[in-house]
């Protein structure tokens, strides 16, 4: 498994998010868990050729090729949760300071929210940005690719 962080440069961007990170794994790396604790963040994830499986709190993330890149955000509340990765993993996250995804949204948060894990596609063309960031192949570049957006 193979994680980069990057943290904003951009002093606007460093008042909304706490860091940017890619997460890969090869499809013969063990599957893996880790346990989310209650807090007040928000994180929104994209993930490339994954079937995601949410039950209540817990999320299950497994490589299916040619599926659609999905798009979540994930909202930690006061409810312990975990989240299994099984085989190839490609996915970027982008770590919200506390309430700093408004700043990035036209309506309420409350809008875009349907569960602690709701599906996210806030704008028209956010799809459109979405493949075009996953046709990058250079994490770096991704993170700049980000920072326009």
């Amino acid at each position: 498994m193979k994680i980069k962080i990057h943290k904003p440069k951009n002093e606007i961007l460093q008042n909304h998010i706490g860091c940017f990170y890619s997460l890969q794994r090869n499809s013969n790396d063990k599957d893996i868990t880790y346990f989310g604790f209650p807090s007040n963040t928000i994180f929104l994830t994209l993930s490339q050729d994954a079937k995601i499986k949410i039950n209540k709190n817990d999320l299950s993330i497994e490589n299916h090729p040619n599926e659609e890149i999905k798009s979540l955000l994930i909202i930690d509340n006061q409810k312990q949760g975990s989240t299994t990765y099984k085989g190839r993993t490609n996915e970027i996250t982008i770590y919200f300071k506390p309430l700093g995804i408004n700043a990035f949204l036209t309506k309420p948060l409350s809008n875009y929210i349907t569960n602690t894990v709701s599906e996210f596609s806030p704008f028209e063309d956010y799809t459109i940005a979405i493949h075009k960031l996953f046709k990058i192949k250079d994490d770096t570049a991704k993170f700049e690719f980000l920072k326009i957006i």
